[in-house]
């Protein structure tokens, strides 16, 4: 009862919100009306789609996910608009709820002969996944670049044939407006034309270039790639030595454990928390002690992303390691405790026995 009176009271204050003058308070306040189901909230918002600015349109779609038939109706009535950008808007919001006439005005954007609005336009969706195979396809022949490499990228990403291709042909007229990862994600699918091309990348001058095919071959078990990352893991830069041993990770046998050790030591963050990922995935016998061990290093970005790395983990030293410091992690105060109490909760969920005692790895067996 109390519940219900308390409701009543936040949509009678909504309600004289909606029917004031301040645009955004005004914005917000129908949008809670809407949200609460009182139908009262379909004519306020008929009424503030007829004056809404462009800005006010993009914030109402943040507000709300509301798609009775009316309210889109409504906003597909702001199409019409003789304002560029209140189009743009509109067709956004109607393509969020899936809305066949949103996503008909956006490729008619796209289609458009106007760059700019190109642009704009698909700079400012979230995602091209709203629109079907068939619809990117068409939007292949836009002459502007930037914009047709997002549809490239797409189109590749999901396998159609006819994306590839035409990420193939773009690539080579403007090479800089493709992203190489492309190539990667082809080569993982075996394409004969994307390998080919990351074996001649292992010969380029520029040694950010081989990496990046020396990675993406080494990551589908292509010899010459995998060859290339033991060169690499000699690079008198730690970063080029970790994304080596990251690409040698699980495809070959030679030992990395004493090299993750050496980029333990290193001062640069990215390359020492990089280095206890890739400490996490090695098979040698040895790793998981050096693992274990992190728990007590002084460096507390450090010990959380090893604590991370094991609460699922079930090796006696493991579960050794962070039986002794798990208390430690649910009291910690300092900047990292968040994660940390949530590594000891999920450690305690898998090994907390009814007598709340620790379970060893055997008992669990």
């Amino acid at each position: 009862m109390l519940i219900d009176r308390r409701r009543v009271e936040a949509i009678s204050v909504a309600l004289r919100f909606a029917a004031g003058k301040g645009r955004h308070l005004k914005i917000a306040a129908v949008g809670l009306v809407l949200k609460s189901a009182d139908p009262r909230g379909i004519p306020l918002l008929l009424d503030l789609l007829k004056s809404l600015d462009p800005a006010s349109l993009a914030q109402f779609g943040r507000l709300t996910t509301e798609t009775h038939p009316i309210v889109m109706d409504a906003v597909a009535e702001q199409l019409k608009s003789e304002d560029l950008a209140i189009q743009l808007n509109a067709a956004q919001l109607l393509a969020s709820w899936e809305d066949r006439r949103g996503i008909e005005a956006l490729l008619r954007f796209a289609d458009s002969s106007d760059v700019m609005s190109a642009r704009i336009l698909w700079g400012s969706v979230n995602g091209l996944d709203i629109f079907e195979d068939e619809a990117l396809i068409r939007l292949l022949g836009i002459s502007d670049e930037l914009v047709r490499s997002g549809i490239v990228w797409e189109l590749a990403k999901r396998g159609i044939a006819e994306g590839i291709e035409a990420f193939f042909g773009s690539r080579d007229r403007n090479p800089g407006s493709y992203d190489d990862h492309i190539l990667g994600m082809l080569a993982k699918r075996k394409n004969p034309k994307a390998l080919g091309i990351l074996k001649e990348q292992l010969t380029s001058p520029d040694p950010e270039i081989r990496l990046r095919a020396a990675s993406a071959l080494g990551r589908v078990g292509v010899q010459s790639g995998i060859d290339a990352l033991v060169r690499f893991l000699d690079s008198d830069d730690q970063r080029t030595q970790l994304t080596a041993m990251e690409g040698l990770v699980g495809v070959n046998s030679a030992p990395l454990l004493d090299r993750v050790v050496a980029l333990l030591a290193s001062p640069n963050v990215g390359v020492h928390l990089g280095a206890v990922a890739v400490l996490s995935k090695l098979k040698e016998p040895a790793a998981v002690g050096v693992l274990a061990s992190l728990l007590d290093d002084p460096r507390p970005s450090v010990r959380r992303t090893a604590a991370e790395l094991m609460f699922s983990r079930d090796e006696p030293e493991i579960v050794k390691a962070m039986t002794e410091h798990v208390l430690e992690f649910l009291q910690d105060r300092s900047d990292i405790s968040d994660s940390l109490g949530i590594s000891a909760y999920q450690f305690l969920k898998r090994h907390l026995t009814p007598t709340g005692e620790i379970r060893s790895s055997a008992q669990s067996d």
